[in-house]
């Protein structure tokens, strides 16, 4: 749905659901090449109330395939350069997502994103982003170079 706030708990089996369809229509852009793309969640930090729930340090963004979590390609260069760690400073999340979507350019089937948090059992941390009818949404910021 587009809504204004997203929730992330640590619940098993609980996890946000994340749907891009203008990636699709990425498919036609071979000669493109993805130079940097960055999937950027702003915490809502007043309905996150962090001063009495702490917020997860970490999230991941992962794609389903039959069922199974998979982490895109960009993951697997660094954690570092994946990301995914609270940014106190900007209050946002967010996540390299470059080689999954040159990934997508070249073909692969656009899977539906889930923001799900790292530890889902052993604690009880959690957030409240902002969605699509936010202030400040989701936003996916992608910086590429045309080839002719």
């Amino acid at each position: 749905n587009d809504d204004s706030l997203i929730y992330v708990q640590p619940t098993a089996g609980i996890r946000t659901q994340i749907l891009v369809p203008s990636l699709s229509s990425w498919k036609d852009s071979t000669k493109d090449v993805i130079n940097e793309a960055s999937l950027i969640f702003h915490v809502d930090t007043i309905m996150s109330d962090y001063r009495r729930y702490s917020m997860p340090p970490r999230l991941y963004l992962v794609t389903d395939s039959a069922g199974v979590e998979v982490f895109p390609k960009d993951s697997k260069i660094s954690s570092n350069y994946y990301g995914g760690f609270y940014e106190p400073i900007s209050a946002t999340y967010i996540f390299n997502v470059t080689q999954h979507l040159q990934q997508i350019i070249g073909g692969l089937e656009n899977r539906t994103f889930y923001l799900v948090s790292t530890d889902r059992i052993g604690t009880a941390q959690r957030v409240v982003l902002k969605g699509l009818k936010s202030f400040q949404p989701v936003k996916l910021a992608i910086t590429y170079t045309r080839n002719k």
